[in-house]
């Protein structure tokens, strides 16, 4: 029997709140591997990071890191994911 993958997905957003929860259930959704959602909210101007801590609260495997900096763009966003979040014991890391 194959293992089932351990993915660590690491998710840049920015005043996304209109597409945030379905990009998030899509992703949750995926079959055959254990996903663990990470994500990262820019300073939006809309209510994104409260949609995306409502989503961690009822979601055992999302994690939304600190809010309050401005990355200024979404290669920013993604290095901080990388250097913040603990990608060891994944077998694949995922950007979304």
């Amino acid at each position: 029997m194959i293992p089932t993958p351990s993915i660590a997905i690491l998710l840049s957003a920015y005043n996304g709140v209109e597409w945030i929860e379905e990009q998030v259930y899509t992703i949750l959704n995926q079959k055959h591997v254990n996903i663990e959602l990470f994500i990262s909210v820019d300073l939006s101007t809309d209510d994104t990071n409260d949609l995306c801590k409502k989503l961690e609260q009822k979601n055992t495997n999302i994690n939304v890191l600190e809010y309050g900096d401005r990355f200024g763009g979404a290669a920013k966003n993604f290095f901080r994911l990388i250097r913040d979040v603990d990608l060891l014991g994944f077998d694949y890391v995922a950007l979304a």
